[in-house]
């Protein structure tokens, strides 16, 4: 999946039909670019990432161009209106601050190393390891709008290191334990911080 997939996918998550889907719409669209941030490689967003607007559809049908959608235009009144407590200010903020966290992980440097993790059909998950071996993160996603649980047996902890999630600060002192995921929820399990 491209970037560009992410993008014009993730839109479509803001716009969910079902109730429950509506109620978790934010976190679904939090989801889909923390698996991105996950990823190897620089992440992008388009800027209206950032802040979780709508796709412009008025631009769309007067272009008749699908990159229309996610082209339109922000105005600076949008940008400082992110002060009230608004859909578009909490996904700005937990973007920065996944970004934040991200930027310090030697594990999430471009080129480290990454692995895919065969989780089955509910969770996704990746293993990262910096270069020099000394910090291992591995990123596991509830996909589901259900609340999933994963045995740590199944990614393999090294039971001798101290791990921790980096998003929520939980200590993970037994690696042999189950973990509860909230819908969506997604665990950057390291055992090192740099």
């Amino acid at each position: 999946m491209s970037t560009t997939d992410i993008v014009q996918n993730s839109f479509l998550v803001l716009n969910s039909s079902s109730l429950k889907e509506r109620q978790l719409n934010v976190e679904r669209f939090i989801c889909i670019y923390t698996i991105m941030l996950s990823l190897a490689g620089v992440p992008a967003f388009y800027i209206h990432s950032l802040f979780g607007s709508h796709n412009d559809y008025d631009l769309y049908n007067s272009t008749k161009q699908n990159r229309s959608l996610n082209r339109g235009k922000i105005e600076y009144t949008d940008i400082q209106s992110l002060n009230g407590n608004t859909k578009n200010k909490a996904i700005f903020n937990e973007l920065k601050k996944l970004i934040q966290i991200r930027k310090k992980q030697t594990a999430f440097y471009p080129n480290a190393v990454q692995f895919t993790l065969h989780l089955g059909n509910k969770l996704y998950g990746i293993w990262r390891q910096s270069l020099d071996k000394k910090q291992s993160i591995f990123c596991i996603t509830n996909l589901t709008d259900t609340v999933t649980n994963i045995s740590l047996l199944d990614i393999n902890l090294a039971g001798f290191d101290n791990w921790h999630d980096l998003l929520s600060d939980i200590k993970v002192d037994d690696a042999t334990k189950e973990i509860e995921l909230a819908p969506y929820q997604t665990l950057w399990l390291t055992n090192f911080v740099n």
